[in-house]
């Protein structure tokens, strides 16, 4: 219920606000710049600047789509133009760096077609290496362009053998064609893991070949250096785990740090990152150019460049402070010096052992990539040097340095993963969520050992040789491994650079309309907007990756927690129930779940606090298959386990958890004020343990909830109350704009509630926003429940507003996710919903005969759900429809039916004597009815009693569309018995309240 909607509403202003400045700019400003008027003083330089960069902050929107984005290329070009004049101007290196690569950013934003500017912004390229070689070096040379375009060349072919390599071991080396317990599997896993190993050997020497020939190519036009040197990579790079698309992280070891040897390289390094920066595939904000993204000022403000549009592939690594691991290092910071990584052996080391006390408090972190460096180009002797004397140093007094290193990385890498066991169901990032951990693990394990970690591979061997892990866990953890850069290097492959979003859902390749773009082209430009997502083929390759995943967690958080010395690992390979239970719940595989987590209570050894885990899983799994009633039972089980056990601590989470499951499931049976109780009693609970005025999520989720069922009992002022205090929560939790599942259902909450309070327009622009967001956070292709709820949602909006050839595509996308997800035979509440409002599109479009067919697979579906004789909303709601359907058809004794049914129903729901617009609603229908049967006596005491309901939902003064409804169909009724003064007076007080 995504984005923000105030973007398309400034835009018309944005773009006379850029257009008044470029004209006042381009005369101010251009002349001095293109012809490089010496006169241009650096205090113009910034005015202009700064003007330039508001010109583009203009026009700069977030997620882009491509008519939008190809605005920036103007303003981009200016400020490419102002920083080639400055480092002319200071004969800082770096100037033209971030010249080539806001000219580069320029050429990602231009049309294909334009190219007149693309050719001006390739020669402006040109012109910056052609200054930064007479201005930096002294050296008077032409740019060919073609050098360029090779080095494209050559890492577009290097990606491409990748590819192909990647798919055939995909295809010779398959162990998930076979069942878990098949003894050959084993054999073809780690077949596969030497492959994979193999592979990224390659990959790593190529990229390595690559650089040596990019420094080459330097050196060549320079100079030979003034002394010995060795540019060491580090990172992914020296842990064998590098993708063809990684970032460059390097340090540079010299033999003497005189000024002339650390002056050539510095202007190495400048001249370096510049060819790499012409490659194309370095987006803006790795530059910290400082009017886009100041990431040292301390208002976040000054960090708003976003950029989603150039592609991100092999760039330096970032200049942010926590990243800067390049050779120039990163500025001064509030608390420290600044850090250049261009020194001799013996200063290095100074830096890591320094760095090894500091880093978890500073957040640079270099102790942890410095003590692991491999040569790229230059003298190996350096490296042996260095390598050398980090060893002396990381084993002294007993390998005191390594174990705190090993201690403090573990310590933090298992708070950030505490509660990330399993994938969630929203987009996977593969990078934090599945490569980074096994690279952590294996690191810690080697150093608290007393093993100088090398390549991840190599480190695992050594560990087996001298016994600190048995044969079979070397076999887990090399899996483990494996999958985890696999997966990483197919999710780069698949989405055309580093982006990390992955899924474990399936695909659906759909294309929703967009009510303000109808050509295809523009459709086109409109889902460009939308992430990158690689969806995993293969879902058992995930399993196997958690089932080493999940218990190697739990011994290293146990190890780290008695920090002793070794540590006897358990066997790190777990196909429990509990653990595949988990995952399907994950997945959405509900009925799976359920089926491994009763498997799992059934083992002996389940202990206490698994047994409330499972019944809470269980809970939430009977609910999402629409069986509320078996919900609640797990739920109230896990409760009670909680107070009868005197022995088990249990927390507010577990309590919490059983309490929102019998919460949600009490209002999907409608027994709303059953389930506020519930939620109340959690609340209280909430803000006894953080505070009555503190924000938390669980508070937050709280409000949300009871939200949803005083918008059930029909309260919509104290619905929107509810939910507005719940949205406006999250937002301060996790920022104003950032995009969050939780927001994203709030946002569909919201649309919701101002739909039934009659505002069409807010509630378009609340499930639009939730839609975008949700795509945004899932994947534009997922097959996800919350996607096809706010489909289902925008199409029925849709259909209110009369555009009833909108709400058929939306509500049709809607029932085929939900079907992919369920089942396409499955009853399900989801799928009843979009059948009911897939059947009254197609009412409101005059095809009754059709309508009443999918309304009528409404009712079989819903009795099959609740049971042939339970009272349900959904179900009165569509019975309801079916009356007005047959009413259309002329058949009014058979709509009198229905509509009966449905007034009974709510009554049995609501209460006899409760007013509620439904049974308000059903019974201005009821009234219609019999006024069309001739019966208008009985039709006007159905809408008086219908007109007080509303006035008492509403408010008695309350100006509100369905009273206005039921006052003119009182007026009719009078007309009909020929009191005209009746007639007209309740005819003035409709057009009163529409006006």
């Amino acid at each position: 219920m995504g984005g923000n909607n105030m973007s398309k509403f400034a835009r018309t202003d944005d773009n006379i606000q850029y257009q008044n400045l470029h004209h006042d700019l381009s005369r101010q400003y251009k002349g001095h710049i293109k012809e490089g008027d010496s006169s241009f003083a650096r205090a113009d330089l910034d005015s202009a600047e700064k003007h330039f960069a508001a010109a583009l902050r203009a026009v700069h929107v977030r997620d882009p789509t491509a008519q939008q984005y190809q605005r920036e290329v103007e303003p981009l070009c200016k400020l490419g133009d102002v920083y080639s004049k400055r480092g002319q101007q200071t004969g800082d290196g770096g100037d033209f760096v971030k010249a080539a690569a806001l000219y580069n950013a320029a050429i990602a934003r231009s049309k294909d077609k334009d190219l007149k500017n693309g050719k001006i912004m390739v020669t402006a390229i040109k012109k910056v290496e052609k200054s930064f070689l007479k201005g930096i070096l002294g050296i008077r040379c032409n740019v060919e362009e073609d050098t360029i375009e090779t080095h494209k060349k050559q890492l577009k072919e290097m990606r491409d053998q990748i590819e192909l390599e990647m798919e055939t071991i995909d295809q010779q080396l398959d162990p998930y064609v076979h069942d878990e317990d098949d003894p050959c599997i084993k054999e073809i896993e780690a077949k596969r893991a030497q492959a994979v190993r193999y592979l990224f050997e390659n990959i790593a020497q190529q990229r390595k070949e690559f650089i040596s020939q990019l420094v080459e190519e330097c050196i060549g036009l320079m100079g030979p250096p003034p002394c010995k040197y060795a540019l060491i990579g580090l990172g992914s790079q020296a842990t064998g785990l590098v993708t063809p698309y990684s970032d460059l992280e390097f340090a540079i070891l010299v033999e003497e740090e005189s000024k002339p040897c650390l002056e050539y390289f510095r202007n190495l390094t400048n001249y370096l990152h510049l060819k790499v920066v012409n490659l194309g595939e370095t987006i803006l904000p790795a530059l910290g150019i400082k009017s886009l993204n100041d990431f040292y000022s301390q208002d976040p403000v000054d960090n708003w460049y976003y950029d989603s549009v150039s592609p991100r592939g092999f760039a330096f690594d970032g200049s942010m402070p926590k990243a800067s691991k390049t050779p120039l290092g990163r500025q001064r910071t509030v608390d420290e010096l600044p850090c250049e990584l261009i020194c001799t052996p013996g200063k290095m080391v100074s830096i890591l052992q320094n760095d090894v006390t500091f880093y978890l408090k500073e957040g640079y972190h270099l102790g942890s990539i410095l003590r692991n460096p491999c040569l790229i180009a230059g003298d190996q002797d350096l490296v042996i040097m260095y390598k050398s004397n980090t060893a002396k140093i990381l084993q002294n007094d007993g390998g005191r340095m390594a174990q705190q290193l090993a201690m403090e990385t573990l310590t933090e890498n298992i708070e950030r993963n505490t509660n990330e066991e399993t994938i969630t169901a929203r987009i996977i990032d593969v990078k934090k969520g599945i490569y980074r951990f096994p690279a952590v693990a294996v690191d810690c394990l080697a150093l608290s050992s007393g093993i100088i970690p090398t390549t991840v591979w190599e480190t695992i061997e050594d560990m087996e040789t001298q016994q600190v892990i048995s044969p079979n866990n070397a076999h887990h953890l090399k899996v483990l491994t494996s999958i985890s850069a696999e997966l990483r290097l197919q999710t780069y492959i698949a989405n055309g650079g580093q982006r990390e979003n992955l899924s474990a859902l399936a695909s659906m390749e759909t294309t929703a309309p967009d009510h303000r773009q109808e050509s295809s082209q523009q459709t086109n430009d409109e889902t460009m907007a939308f992430k990158s997502v690689f969806h995993l083929p293969n879902e058992k390759q995930l399993f196997r990756y958690y089932y080493t995943a999940v218990p190697l967690k739990k011994a290293l958080s146990k190890w780290s927690e008695e920090k002793s010395g070794p540590y006897s690992f358990p066997e790190l390979y777990d196909t429990s129930p509990t653990v595949q239970g988990m995952m399907y719940f994950e997945l959405c595989k509900f009925n799976l779940a359920i089926s491994c987590c009763n498997e799992a209570l059934k083992k002996a050894n389940c202990t206490n606090r698994e047994k409330i885990k499972l019944h809470n899983i269980l809970g939430h799994s009977w609910y999402r298959v629409c069986d509320y009633e078996i919900a609640i039972s797990y739920h109230e089980q896990a409760l009670q386990m909680i107070c009868d056990d005197e022995t088990f601590e249990s927390t507010y989470l577990d309590i919490a958890s059983s309490l929102m499951g019998l919460g949600t499931s009490c209002i999907d049976l409608s027994d709303y004020r059953k389930a506020i109780a519930y939620f109340d009693r959690t609340l209280q609970m909430f803000r006894n343990i953080y505070g009555q005025a503190t924000d938390h999520p669980d508070i937050a989720q709280l409000h949300s909830n009871l939200g949803n069922a005083w918008y059930e009992l029909g309260d919509y002022c104290k619905a929107l109350k509810y939910v507005e205090h719940s949205l406006q929560m999250y937002r301060r939790i996790y920022g104003q704009t950032t995009e969050h599942v939780k927001i994203a259902s709030l946002l569909n909450n919201m649309g919701a509630v101002w739909r039934k309070l009659g505002d069409e327009d807010k509630t378009i622009s609340y499930y639009e926003q939730a839609l975008q967001m949700q795509r945004s956070i899932y994947g534009h292709s997922t097959a996800h429940f919350d996607i096809a709820s706010s489909l289902n949602h925008l199409g029925d909006a849709w259909g209110d507003q009369g555009d009833q050839r909108k709400a058929i595509i939306y509500i049709e996308q809607a029932l085929q996710m939900y079907r992919s997800i369920y089942g396409h035979s499955t009853a399900h509440n989801s799928i009843a919903s979009a059948l009911n409002n897939l059947g009254m599109a197609w009412f409101n479009a005059g095809y009754y005969e059709k309508a009443i067919v999918y309304l009528e697979q409404v009712i079989q579906m819903c009795k099959n759900i609740y049971g042939p004789n339970k009272p349900h909303a959904g179900l009165a709601h569509t019975l309801n429809n079916m009356g007005e359907a047959w009413i259309s058809l002329n058949d009014y004794r058979k709509g009198l039916g229905y509509h009966e049914q449905a007034l009974q129903m709510y009554r049995s729901i609501y209460g006899q004597d409760e007013a509620h617009p439904a049974i308000a609603a059903t019974l201005n229908n009821v009234g219609q009815t019999w006024s069309s049967l001739g019966d208008n006596r009985k039709a006007i005491g159905c809408f008086e009693e219908a007109l007080q309901m509303f006035k008492s939902t509403y408010g008695q003064s309350t100006k509100h569309r369905r009273i206005a409804t039921v006052l003119n169909c009182l007026g009719t009724s009078w007309l009909g018995l020929g009191d005209y003064r009746k007639a007209i007076n309740y005819f003035e007080q409709a057009v009163e309240i529409r006006t």
